[in-house]
């Protein structure tokens, strides 16, 4: 799954830089973007900050470090913490290594600001995939509604960053599959640390 989901990103990340997609992203983007000042915009806007690694990875430490009590979990609770700081991690690095295409609209007073991968795509659903997964194999929550909340939040925080116009669509797609990614290889090294 990592490899297909590294290999998917890199098709992106080619498109990307090329523009190749860039037809695509201004036809789209503007279409998934509710009218400036209108209420869904206004809400979009106020839930912005729940995808930012600032929420995310101190959420992920203090749930990772109260599953880490139990001695039989402390590699669950170790691997939910980890999946939010490797992501963030690597998500800073794609915006100083990446090339990137031009800005959409509501960054154009930051011409020069990084966009491809979406941070918010990338960390919730690295995020949201591992501890769904984690959990389900530590028997705290069934794999159906823990498949459904994680899908849920990974594609509502790009769907946000979408709305207020601040990434491409192919942004939030690079975001997600490099998520995917990333939650595939903490997954994998969680039952590798389980089995020991």
């Amino acid at each position: 799954m990592s490899a297909v989901s590294a290999a998917t990103f890199a098709g992106v990340a080619v498109a990307t830089a090329t523009r190749a997609s860039a037809r695509l992203d201004r036809q789209v983007s503007p279409r998934l973007a509710p009218r400036p000042r209108s209420r869904g915009r206004r809400i979009a806007e106020s839930l912005s900050p729940v995808g930012k690694w600032y929420t995310l990875v101190p959420a992920t430490v203090i749930g990772g470090a109260v599953l880490a009590r139990d001695p039989s979990r402390r590699a669950a609770g170790a691997t939910i913490a980890a999946s939010s700081i490797i992501a963030t991690l690597i998500a800073k690095t794609f915006d100083r290594v990446l090339p990137q295409p031009p800005v959409p609209a509501n960054h154009r007073h930051k011409p020069n600001k990084p966009v491809f991968p979406s941070g918010h795509a990338l960390l919730s659903t690295a995020v949201a995939s591992t501890a769904a997964y984690v959990l389900n194999r530590e028997s705290l929550i069934d794999a159906a509604p823990a498949t459904i909340a994680a899908a849920a939040f990974s594609i509502g925080n790009p769907a946000i960053k979408l709305a207020v116009q601040k990434h491409w669509l192919t942004d939030a797609i690079g975001g997600v599959v490099a998520g995917v990614a990333i939650a595939a290889a903490c997954c994998a090294t969680y039952e590798q640390l389980r089995d020991d």
